[in-house]
């Protein structure tokens, strides 16, 4: 009897280790895998988004110009084997609206907290990438107690770093790429805030990255305190393409790990 009522808490712990993420809002359609994308409406706008795995929740932010879609296969199975992935679209991108205002990265930010807050998702972890990796940067610093972990991949301390290498080609393109070069071009980091930062924080970088450099993360690495810094040998600004598995693999050592002490 002992040891079936033990099995019992042990299985009531597991399903309640991690708290699932519902879906809120309206069902659009599913995607080329068969996955619900639903949305949801945010700061007047409405933001797509779809849910992937189970366990921790671990929200994803595109770069400049890319949408949920384009996140490398390998690279989200791998995530969503352990945790629960919550992929949405920035605005103006893919199933995500577009209100015609000009975009910031605080604008962008308050999207997200508006998510998190309406699918109810208790401190997720943040993985951030180039323009959503600036855009996770400002989040944990604006609101530290609403997420957990956070990873800043081919990160940079200015806007200029993402935006510049495409400014050649502004005549070919689309409006909300451009809108979200502007915010990229507005902003700066305020280094001197970074010391604060309690979160874990992980950055990750290809050491033959043209579009930001390694420079910055070097910097950010040594202003935040215990930040981790990977550096991938030979992998560009799309490392996490490049080499998927060691790119989540390296992840999901991050999130793994309790990375405090005390005596």
């Amino acid at each position: 009897m002992k040891r079936c009522t033990l099995v019992l808490l042990i299985l009531i712990m597991v399903i309640f280790s991690f708290a699932t993420v519902e879906y809120k809002g309206n069902f659009v359609e599913n995607d080329v895998n068969g996955n619900a994308i639903y949305s949801v409406e945010v700061n007047e706008i409405q933001i797509g988004y779809k849910l992937l795995g189970q366990g921790d929740p671990l929200l994803l932010i595109c770069g400049l110009g890319m949408e949920m879609s384009q996140w490398d296969q390998t690279f989200i199975d791998i995530l969503s084997a352990t945790n629960q992935l919550i992929l949405f679209d920035n605005r103006g991108m893919g199933y995500t609206s577009d209100n015609d205002a000009d975009y910031t990265f605080e604008q962008l930010v308050e999207d997200i907290k508006g998510l998190i807050e309406i699918l109810e998702v208790n401190k997720p972890n943040v993985f951030g990438y180039s323009m959503g990796s600036v855009v996770a940067q400002i989040t944990v610093l604006e609101y530290p107690q609403m997420v957990n972990k956070v990873v800043w991949h081919a990160t940079g301390i200015s806007g200029n770093d993402v935006s510049l290498p495409f400014a050649s080609d502004s005549a070919d393109i689309p409006v909300t790429i451009q809108k979200q070069m502007n915010a990229n071009l507005s902003w700066s980091a305020p280094l001197e805030k970074y010391p604060e930062i309690k979160n874990d924080i992980m950055l990750l970088i290809g050491t033959d990255d043209t579009i930001v450099g390694v420079d910055s993360s070097l910097e950010l690495a040594a202003l935040v305190p215990g930040a981790w810094l990977i550096q991938i040998k030979g992998c560009t600004h799309s490392l996490h393409r490049e080499k998927p598995v060691v790119a989540a693999e390296v992840v999901l050592d991050f999130l793994r790990y309790d990375l405090s002490y005390s005596k």
